[in-house]
């Protein structure tokens, strides 16, 4: 998928896939900026759109982390009860 994918495109992956689709887009990404630095790229605004769709799979990576179900995966010693301190009488 090295074309510029729909946001519902996006949506339909699962997190794993849309790892991978963000690291290759990242590498893709690196290799363009230096090719814009060192002057070799014509085309500047396939730089520019191409950081952006970075950022819109990243957008819907976090909307898939927080419509996640949470899993509370509590430790022994967080479950412990905590300690009320009572206040001396005198």
């Amino acid at each position: 998928m090295s074309t510029v994918a729909s946001t519902t495109e996006l949506q339909r992956m699962t997190p794993v896939e849309l790892r991978q689709e963000i690291a290759l887009h990242q590498s893709e990404y690196a290799k363009m900026r230096m090719g814009v630095e060192m002057q070799k790229e014509k085309n500047h605004a396939l730089y520019k759109a191409k950081r952006r769709e970075i950022a819109r799979m990243k957008t819907v990576e976090t909307g898939m982390k927080k419509s996640a179900p949470k899993v509370s995966a509590k430790t022994a010693s967080q479950m412990k009860k905590k300690t009320v301190k009572v206040p001396r009488s005198k």
